[in-house]
């Protein structure tokens, strides 16, 4: 199982490599003021700034055998495929071993024109099921990203389906926990006129604000009633860990384990990738079982979080289930 970790600066591919990184995504925001993106993080901070940063950071990485893959993976409207279309090529004469890419409408033209890179569908594809990997490997993806909403029993059997068809499945391990689907999420790419304390004011990641919950009954007609206690809820997808579902992901035959952290301050990353890459190794080496799989990575996340694993911040109710048992 390989490690794909985010990218947003040549000056930090030596640093992850050491930490662990098999390989590595990135966007390039080179025009921050036109409000284009073709990525899934339309923030400066999270992307290269340029092509030459792209081609320097693909020489690299490349020194230490690691691939850099281009996001692509940004729903766009029609007027600015032919910018996409334009940046996919840039990416590939820079270098890239390949392309994420949120259009599966993409995929057939990504096949064509960079034969030979991994084409990959990226999680806004929305890919639940085994007829989505059908169609986005006719379409022309050689890998496919699961949406992080899948139970580890769903996976397991989508990985048994692409395992058939030849496909790569890749699923997030580190740092996800949003509340909302990718592939229907409305906030993408938007910056909602909603502010915590009103006024009507843009406010970027809207998601991310406190907003009032309701919950809808039917009794006689629909009424609104207010949540008890949870007046107010924020999406919260920064902190939860998936480390210890490594267990049964691997034995699924996952290919890439994802790791989220494109807006993580570098030695907080590499610390995250350093216990992804020290929990695959004693997978590797078969030292975990049903029995200790869970007291791995608890010492683990100790080690090299420097913290206690807290079970209401693990992802995967399968593992929470065993790391409250004291599995």
């Amino acid at each position: 199982m390989q490690i794909a970790v985010p990218l947003r600066s040549p000056d930090e591919v030596e640093r992850l490599v050491r930490a662990g990184a098999d390989e590595f995504y990135a966007g390039v925001m080179d025009d921050p003021s036109s409000g284009y993106c073709p990525n899934a993080r339309p923030m400066p901070s999270s992307n290269l700034r340029s092509f030459e940063d792209l081609k320097e950071s693909v020489a690299r990485a490349g020194s230490a055998g690691v691939p850099v893959m281009f996001c692509a993976n940004a729903p766009l409207a029609g007027w600015q495929a032919d910018r996409l279309k334009a940046d996919v090529l840039r990416a590939c004469e820079a270098g890239v071993a390949g392309i994420i890419t949120a259009e599966p409408s993409m995929l057939p033209w990504l096949a064509r024109r960079a034969p030979g890179l991994t084409i990959t569908a990226g999680t806004l594809a929305g890919t639940f099921n085994s007829l989505a990997v059908d169609f986005l490997a006719g379409a022309g993806a050689a890998r496919v990203v699961l949406d992080r909403l899948l139970t580890l029993t769903e996976i397991g059997r989508l990985a048994a389906h692409a395992a058939e068809r030849g496909v790569q499945l890749e699923a997030f391990v580190a740092d996800i926990g949003c509340v909302h689907v990718n592939a229907v999420c409305l906030f993408h790419q938007w910056s909602a006129a909603v502010s915590e304390g009103g006024g009507g004011h843009p406010k970027a990641a809207a998601c991310r604000v406190r907003m009032p919950l309701s919950v809808w009954e039917r009794s006689g007609e629909l009424f609104s009633r207010r949540v008890p206690g949870h007046e107010y809820a924020a999406a919260d997808p920064w902190t939860y860990c998936a480390t210890c579902s490594l267990f049964h992901l691997h034995r699924c035959g996952i290919a890439v384990a994802k790791i989220i952290g494109r807006h993580r301050p570098l030695e907080a990353l590499a610390s995250q990738v350093a216990m992804v890459k020290a929990y695959l190794r004693l997978l590797d080496q078969g030292e975990l079982d049903a029995s200790n799989y869970v007291a791995a990575g608890r010492r683990l996340h100790r080690e090299h979080l420097g913290s206690a694993c807290d079970a209401s911040r693990c992802f995967y109710h399968e593992v929470r289930r065993d790391l409250r048992g004291g599995a």
